[in-house]
């Protein structure tokens, strides 16, 4: 089973194992909108929480690549990074 640890700003928002989920885990409601437009992050974040949680629920193995994305984002430019090195 996939463990999902999102920390943002030094923040832990979700630590848990989807696998283990009924319904929305008490993490959830940190990141769920309360309304108005989402936070740039959580546009990038929401694919692999998608594609860990899908992948558990099928019972299909989750194959850890240890790839990391960093986006600097100002108003007039926005510089995105992949490491897939680990």
């Amino acid at each position: 089973m996939a463990h999902i640890h999102i920390e943002v700003d030094g923040d832990v928002l979700m630590d848990g194992n989807p696998g283990e989920w009924t319904s929305n885990p008490p993490e959830m409601d940190k990141l769920q909108l309360k309304g108005g437009t989402p936070d740039p992050w959580m546009v990038a974040l929401m694919p692999s929480v998608a594609n860990a949680v899908t992948k558990t629920l099928a019972n299909m193995p989750i194959t850890p690549r240890h790839w990391t994305l960093t986006v600097d984002e100002t108003p007039d430019r926005v510089n995105i990074t992949v490491n897939t090195r680990g």
